[in-house]
């Protein structure tokens, strides 16, 4: 019985992780890359709080959440 309960806490660690990953993925979709160059005060606090959140999400979702986050810099700054 004991294993049956580490198989089930590994997944729902699993399907956390995925569920992460996508908020992840929608946040940096959404995100103004260049929210650090605007004059609005309101687009800049947007940005600032938006960039804070994503730095939030790669913590929790380590390198593939890292791997992630650099695929979206690059499609912006290249």
């Amino acid at each position: 019985m004991p294993n049956a309960l580490i198989v089930v806490v590994c997944l729902m660690g699993m399907l956390m992780e995925k569920e992460l990953m996508g908020l992840l993925e929608s946040k940096l979709k959404k995100h103004d890359w260049s929210y650090m160059f605007s004059d609005d005060r309101k687009a800049y606090k947007k940005g600032r709080e938006e960039s804070i959140e994503i730095q939030s999400l790669i913590q929790k979702t380590g390198a593939e959440g890292k791997e992630l986050f650099c695929q979206y810099q690059r499609r912006f700054w290249h």
